[in-house]
């Protein structure tokens, strides 16, 4: 799978004897480019460091002495039943419960627990800043340099210790730091007016994946069984079927079973690093002229920061606070219901309008010279300084608790009825930074209680969560899966500006997804720019992500072919993307972001056995680079299943290849990517004919990044008379449907095919071939013929072939 003709790629192989003294083992590779040249040294000539492996110990259940050494009798231990097979839980608690402060503020208290055994490496997600938390990596000697909400280490017996801080309740905050001596040190403070014990899980596996589900459920569980979380109720009609977590995907035996749209599914807007702070009606209109004109379909626009009325006109956005829900009266001088129904009017296609707004109102929360201010309860609030990243006010004006349920249904129903169906609520980490304790233990969850009601009531759960990565709102709010999912901002900004910041923003959102997997919400990469240098690498990212797709194109500026790459015509002639059923996230937990290796992204569309598995592959180096793509490494490859491997931008396919025990050669795949290259190879499930030696597997849409995608059921078997193959497929989309048939060189299309849609035959103009893809032009097929979707939005074609 070279893209080069003249490149060549030698796979060698061999056994390494496990010595029960030495169960590890580093190497490098001695190497010469031909029999007369100098031998190099792998690690001398390329840079790079050893290799390693850790031949992983039989698996037993292990005690925590087994974990930890020198571990502390400050802790008491309580093991828990483990929800993911082969996982060990434990609860740790501190003996000493951390105190609660009647009068004042509570401060952070720390408790030393111990040091894991044996450490090779570790991962954790650690607070980069106040609104955001981001991966952070380590060899042997564990020191992070800020406070971690989960933290991974793989031990030398190839055992994968996952250790999450618990935080069952708003009142008591709780992370993981570490000492000089590499131990692992439980931080806590309690807000509540009770003392407490601070928590945290700890589950061991051999597998990562294991390990870090066992953690996750057992902290869902915990937080339900002790915190009074509100039910949110959600119209049934607006629930979709998608994957419950990481291992699980909804099955239906139904062929027909009909894929349900949301609101994300469509192509959004984003007026950000588009249109700027400096935001009016005029600009917004100008924009989506643009877009119109150049035949860019949006579903969704989301108005950004700065269409809300503020004091302090000419200040920092730190300094100005929120007057009124009505929009500014000189940017939007005829109300933000005019602008609304202007761009309903003008662009049918948007069927969504997002505004953005901060869950406190505003940067500089609430003016105390506005409407809003006169008509609710406020209180004046102080900020702790150390937490506050941004420069505010060292106080505040804020919405009182009890009055933040009204003011929320108040302002929710005036955008309902201004034609806004969906928010943006930004900022949310100011629940982080209140000064007080009695502030914290009233704000916390009232402020998000409130926030969650109204959404669900006024917006069906439209909404998008961002800046929360805050352990009072993941745990009380995007944990417990008792409520309707929203969408969940993954990463700090993308920063079209800044260089060296787009290879990390997907190294930083792959690593997220890993905790975010489990939480009850779609994470969303943020937008991009289709004019940018990095676009194309961006978009991949966006498509493998399972999440959202955001553009944020200056006007005039757009990239149509690669908007063409991440989009489709759905038969309702509505432009939706083509999202995995499962979410993208790393596939190399361990790997540093300095040691600049390849981000493999993994995800996963379908169901069991019949889905697709992918993997997306990023240079993140500043030179060309390469690497070798087992079999094994796609999500949702099972053994004694036959695949086919096809690779986006080369647009190559692999000889028929399965899982094996141990890696073969011919089940290795060498990628070349040069700076800033991409790739993305799908894995096709092979369906066998019976009665012959005849190999088909539908691909989806071709000439889309993850055309996988689009596949929302197929079906291969004989026909009745059992004298032809009958391959029937569903599609999300329209486009050119790519089917392998391991034989097609050696057919006519003429001769050996019938080809329909909703029952009436496609046009043999819209069919091709090219080498063992059978092309069929779906969406020249089905306007030719004048179809309509009728009560479905899917496309489904029948193939008709003889044996």
């Amino acid at each position: 799978m070279n893209g080069d003709p003249q490149m060549y790629a030698t796979t060698f192989h061999g056994q390494l004897k496990l010595e029960t003294c030495h169960p590890e083992a580093r190497f490098t590779v001695r190497f010469r480019p031909s029999s007369d040249a100098q031998w190099q040294w792998a690690n001398q000539t390329l840079g790079t460091s050893d290799g390693e492996i850790i031949f992983q110990s039989p698996s037993v259940s292990p005690g925590i002495a087994d974990i930890f050494e020198m571990f502390t009798a400050l802790v008491e231990v309580e093991s828990l039943r483990s929800q993911s097979p082969g996982a060990s839980v434990f609860l740790i608690k501190t003996k000493k419960a951390i105190p609660n402060v009647n009068f004042g503020d509570a401060r952070m208290e720390h408790v030393t627990m111990g040091r894991v055994r044996n450490l090779r490496r570790y991962f954790a997600l650690i607070k980069k800043s106040t609104p955001w938390i981001g991966p952070t990596h380590g060899l042997d000697n564990f020191r992070l340099t800020e406070a971690a909400l989960l933290c991974s280490f793989l031990n030398a017996d190839g055992k994968n210790v996952v250790l999450l801080a618990l935080d069952d309740n708003a009142a008591m905050l709780t992370m993981l730091e570490s000492d000089d001596a590499g131990n692992v040190v439980i931080t806590a403070r309690n807000d509540s007016s009770e003392p407490a014990q601070a928590r945290v899980l700890v589950s061991v596996a051999d597998e990562f994946d294991i390990a870090n589900a066992a953690a996750l459920y057992a902290a869902r569980e915990y937080v339900l069984r002790r915190t009074a979380i509100p039910r949110v109720d959600f119209p049934t009609e607006n629930i979709r079927s998608r994957s419950i977590d990481d291992d699980t995907i909804l099955v239906s035996n139904d062929f027909e079973a009909q894929w349900l749209e949301d609101w994300y599914d469509g192509l959004a807007y984003c007026t950000w690093n588009s249109l700027g702070q400096e935001l009016t009606e005029g600009k917004i209109i100008n924009a989506l002229d643009s877009l119109s004109a150049k035949g860019i379909e949006i579903s969704s626009l989301i108005i950004d920061d700065n269409w809300q009325s503020l004091d302090n006109s000419g200040s920092s956005q730190f300094k100005r606070g929120w007057v009124e829900f009505e929009a500014d009266r000189k940017a939007f001088p005829n109300g933000l219901r005019h602008t609304a129904v202007t761009i309903r009017s003008r662009y049918p296609n948007v069927q969504h309008i997002a505004v953005w707004h901060a869950l406190c109102g505003y940067w500089g929360w609430i003016s105390p010279s506005g409407k809003i201010a006169n008509e609710y309860v406020t209180k004046r609030i102080l900020k702790d300084k150390s937490q506050d990243p941004f420069p505010t006010n060292d106080e505040y004006l804020a919405i009182d608790p009890d009055d933040i349920h009204r003011m929320y249904d108040d302002f929710y129903r005036f955008l309902a009825s201004s034609g806004i169906d969906s928010v943006k609520t930004d900022v949310q980490c100011y629940l982080d930074v209140l000064g007080s304790t009695p502030d914290r233990r009233r704000f916390t969850d009232a402020y998000q209680d409130a926030w969650l009601i109204a959404i669900n009531k006024h917006f069906s759960a439209k909404a998008i969560s961002c800046m929360s990565h805050v352990p009072q709102i993941i745990f009380h709010s995007l944990l417990p899966k008792n409520r309707p999912t929203i969408l969940f901002r993954n990463s700090d900004d993308f920063f079209p500006d800044v260089a060296d910041s787009h290879p990390y923003h997907l190294f930083w959102n792959a690593h997220n997804a890993l905790l975010v997997q489990h939480l009850n919400v779609l994470p969303d990469w943020d937008m991009f720019q289709t004019s940018h240098e990095y676009a194309s690498f961006h978009a991949a990212a966006r498509c493998l992500s399972g999440g959202p797709i955001y553009i944020t194109d200056y006007p005039g500026q757009h990239d149509i072919d690669l908007i063409k790459q991440i989009t489709a015509r759905n038969p309702r002639g509505q432009t939706v993307i083509l999202r995995p059923s499962t979410i993208g996230k790393t596939l190399d937990i361990y790997n540093d972001y300095s040691e600049r290796h390849i981000l493999r992204i993994g995800s996963y569309n379908g169901r069991f056995k019949s889905g697709v598995g992918f993997v997306g592959l990023f240079n993140i180096d500043y030179k060309e680079t390469s690497c070798l793509v087992p079999i094994k490494d796609f999500p949702g490859v099972v053994s004694g299943q036959k695949y086919i491997i096809r690779s986006y931008v080369e647009g190559r396919i692999s000889s028929p290849v399965e899982l094996t025990n141990g890696t073969l050669p011919n089940n290795l795949f060498f990628i070349l990517l040069p700076i800033k290259g991409y790739e993305i190879l799908t894995a096709h499930p092979l369906y066998d004919i019976s009665g012959s030696d005849i190999m088909v597997a539908p691909l989806g849409l071709l000439r889309k990044m993850t055309g996988g995608a689009a596949l929302v059921s197929a079906a291969v078997g004989l026909t009745e008379e059992g004298n032809r193959v009958r391959i029937r497929v569903a599609l999300k989309a329209l486009g050119t449907l790519g089917v392998w048939v391991s034989d097609l060189e050696s057919r006519s299309i003429m001769d050996d095919f019938l080809i329909l849609m909703l029952g009436r035959v496609i046009p043999v103009e819209a069919v091709s071939k090219m080498g063992h893809v059978l092309e069929i032009d779906v969406e020249r097929a089905w306007d030719e013929t004048n179809l309509s979707p009728g009560w479905s939005n899917e496309a489904s074609v029948e193939i008709i072939m003889k044996l």
